[in-house]
């Protein structure tokens, strides 16, 4: 065991630094916390966020791609935006492969490849000559199931739902409905509601 221990002030100045540890890290800041990089990546199997407040300012863009995304409030949902807001449903939607073939990934470590999701069964390299485990290797790799809802299978609809409570559409100016092939109001009846 190392134990480095000041009263006061700890600074480490170098090039390049790796920290790395085969089975836990555990970072514990009694204070303050501030992060400051020119980019970030966390690349990890489940991630979970307990917080109070949450707040992220964006200066530009915002890509989130993910199988399937489930928002939940206890109370309010609102969303603005300064010109429009497009919904969309069974457009086409790619995952990036995050999988590295000059990388060995520990246990439990989740890769994605031409949209297909894979998780090492054990570390993926071979313990005699080091060489590295592609995905299609089953010995050390399992493949996923993947998301539930796949892109242009289901879930085609765009549908709005609600329990005992009205939903109102207004705006300042002109409301357009337009079907292709016809517009039902009331009859022959709503898409059933969301589960």
């Amino acid at each position: 065991n190392v134990n480095i221990k000041a009263g006061s002030f700890v600074r480490t100045v170098t090039a390049n630094l790796r920290n790395m540890a085969y089975n836990s890290m555990r970072t514990e800041v009694k204070g303050n916390y501030n992060l400051r990089s020119l980019n970030a990546l966390v690349d990890t199997g489940d991630l979970s966020l307990i917080t109070n407040n949450f707040d992220v300012q964006n200066r530009f863009d915002t890509t989130i791609t993910s199988g399937n995304i489930d928002l939940a409030t206890i109370n309010n949902t609102s969303i603005s935006a300064g010109t429009s807001i497009d919904l969309k449903a069974n457009t086409s939607a790619s995952l990036t492969d995050t999988f590295v073939a000059t990388e060995a990934y520990s246990k439990g470590y989740t890769v994605t490849v031409e949209g297909k999701y894979y998780r090492a069964k054990s570390r993926t390299q071979n313990p005699e000559d080091l060489s590295l485990i592609p995905v299609d290797n089953s010995d050390y790799w399992e493949e996923l199931s993947g998301p539930t809802n796949k892109v242009g299978t289901q879930n085609g609809e765009i549908r709005l739902s609600t329990n005992g409570h009205n939903i109102n559409v207004k705006t300042d100016k002109t409301v357009y409905i337009d079907g292709t092939e016809a517009v039902h109001l009331n009859l022959p009846g709503a898409s059933s509601a969301i589960g």
